[in-house]
């Protein structure tokens, strides 16, 4: 998703210039009216631990993120799986004024997926949207 920009480009152009793009529409869950989280916000949060080899990430029915994280090892996982969820939630706090459950849970897989094609892209799963968009009742 984006948008034109108001403000003038650094070098001096006349042309219209971009915002910074969020993402695709459908690389975005609602977390309540109004506010959604984005796949690029979560990988600000989550790719710049260097223990993560891979993720995934799902909005659960009843609300919950579950992020599930491919680490180095147990040990990396244990160390940084609080800090990945405290910052999550401080995310969407901050953006939105609501508190969501954020679960980080390890990976049964030890090692990242694989692509076998350029055309695989990492998604959030909203599960949430499933029952009736049941997401404006979390905040």
């Amino acid at each position: 998703i984006a948008a034109f920009s108001a403000e003038p480009c650094a070098c001096d152009t006349f042309l219209k210039t971009m915002k910074r793009v969020k993402g695709r529409i459908n690389n975005r869950v609602k977390i309540c009216e109004n506010a959604y989280l984005y796949l690029a916000e979560l990988e600000e949060i989550v790719l710049p631990f260097s223990e993560v080899l891979d993720y995934s990430a799902a909005l659960l029915a009843d609300g919950r993120l579950d992020i599930e994280i491919v680490a180095e090892s147990v040990e990396a996982f244990e160390k940084i799986k609080d800090k990945i969820a405290e910052s999550v939630k401080k995310n969407v706090a901050d953006k939105t004024g609501h508190e969501i459950d954020v679960l980080v849970r390890q990976s049964p897989r030890n090692e990242p997926k694989r692509m076998t094609t350029s055309m695989i892209k990492r998604t959030i799963i909203d599960y949430s949207a499933a029952e009736d968009m049941k997401a404006s009742n979390i905040c």
